[in-house]
């Protein structure tokens, strides 16, 4: 259920990553080790081939029984992995946990008063997910035979069946995307909008609107850059504060 990523025992609080439309929890690893003052972990889910609502049910219901008495709890998510963090706090907020907070990392939302066309190129945007958090160049991105081929030649583990599943995946939650709209709550919510990101400022009014308490700061990067390299830091160090404290504050 839970991947330990960091390990912080003089420190209560405890950070949950969310998984991304792909299923995974990697792409959080160079965030994760630059936290300090807290725990990390990596949520794995089970529930991926079931709707948003469903997902975050479920996730938040083995949750209860896995986190340690007193945890401070902080759900975070980039991008899709965004939306399952706020539905996975306000869950457990609702099951009378206390100190949960939710931090999402340029994650807008679609929706049909939103700009949803980003949302569409979802060959691009896999390719892209993948190729990029591998290490290589190329653009324009490759047909997904290619990048089975350039996955498979740094993990042989990554198989063809492996591959199809993740696209799969990938594919059915950009779909329960566009169609989300963040259900009304009052958990902390802290939005960490990437400078350079595309998406404009209506792609995030529907956070403001559902969202009680609720707060933005801007980090470096733009949509996928800025959970890599040196902008991870920057993500790290707001994971390190108070999220609950900051969401009221901004």
């Amino acid at each position: 259920m839970l991947t330990r990523l960091k390990t912080d025992r003089t420190s209560p609080r405890h950070v949950l990553f969310m998984p991304t439309h792909a299923g995974n929890i990697f792409p959080y690893l160079p965030i994760a080790s630059q936290i300090t003052g807290a725990s990390a972990s990596g949520v794995e889910n089970r529930y991926g081939d079931a709707s948003i609502a469903e997902q975050a049910s479920g996730l938040a219901r083995d949750l209860r029984d896995t986190l340690p008495k007193g945890a401070e709890v902080i759900c975070a998510g980039w991008s899709f992995g965004g939306t399952l963090a706020y539905e996975v706090a306000s869950a457990l907020s609702e099951a009378g946990l206390r100190g949960v907070s939710a931090v999402l990392i340029d994650a807008p939302v679609a929706g049909p008063d939103n700009r949803a066309e980003p949302f569409l190129a979802i060959d691009d945007r896999f390719c892209e997910f993948f190729v990029d958090k591998a290490g290589f160049e190329m653009k324009p991105y490759p047909s997904l035979r290619t990048l089975k081929d350039a996955l498979q030649a740094v993990d042989p583990r990554l198989t063809d069946d492996l591959v199809d599943q993740l696209y799969l995946r990938y594919a059915l939650n950009q779909a329960r995307w566009l169609r989300y709209a963040p259900s009304p709550g009052n958990v902390p919510v802290l939005q960490l909008r990437a400078v350079q990101s595309d998406w404009p400022d209506q792609n995030f009014r529907a956070w403001e609107a559902a969202c009680t308490r609720y707060g933005q700061r801007r980090t470096p990067g733009d949509h996928y850059s800025a959970i890599a390299g040196k902008n991870a830091a920057a993500i790290a160090a707001v994971l390190s504060e108070d999220a609950c404290a900051l969401a009221t504050q901004h």
